[in-house]
């Protein structure tokens, strides 16, 4: 299905997360690693395990702490000291 829609990706709870705090009218920024690929119809995708998810999200700790930090010091901040929207 997700396929067909045009999704080359699909999460387990990051659009029901942005969804609740939109609701309480916070600002989203949504920030992915993917992890595994799902064996889904696919001869080529390997089955996954937890220990390969888990290793993979270790490798792309860096990467993320970076991203993250370079945002912050990006990010516009209004009087009150919060990020603006």
């Amino acid at each position: 299905f997700y396929r067909a829609i045009g999704a080359d990706t699909v999460s387990m709870s990051s659009v029901v997360e942005a969804i609740a705090a939109r609701q309480m009218d916070m600002c989203v920024c949504l920030i992915c690693c993917v992890t595994d690929m799902a064996n889904v119809n696919d001869s080529n995708t390997q089955p996954t395990n937890g220990d390969d998810v888990v290793a993979t999200a270790r490798q792309m700790g860096e990467v993320f702490t970076s991203l993250v930090t370079r945002l912050i010091e990006r990010m516009p901040v209004n009087g009150n000291g919060s990020a603006t929207s």
